[in-house]
């Protein structure tokens, strides 16, 4: 289960996505207009965590449902979480 920032690539709508393998839900996109059907949906970097332009799935409208169909893999991105530690605080060199 995760929220990602995405943009839709031909419409610029940003939005978030959030969901797991099988389908992403829309979060908090805008009020005017929504992507089109079929639209691709790309990471952006807005929280720091992705590199911008990741393929994340595809736009799918079902009557007055807009859901996005995964089409990202795990291997797409790699996520790497580093911690800085400040030692000078702690012992006097």
């Amino acid at each position: 289960n995760s929220v990602i920032p995405v943009i839709s690539k031909e419409s610029k709508k940003s939005f978030f996505v959030q969901g797991d393998v099988n389908q992403l839900k829309i979060k908090h996109l805008e009020n005017s207009g929504s992507p089109l059907n079929n639209e691709v949906i790309l990471t952006t970097d807005a929280a720091g965590y992705f590199k911008s332009g990741i393929i994340v799935g595809h736009v799918d409208k079902n009557n007055d449902e807009i859901i996005i169909q995964p089409i990202a893999k795990k291997s797409d991105s790699i996520y790497v979480s580093v911690l800085v530690y400040d030692f000078k605080d702690f012992v006097d060199w």
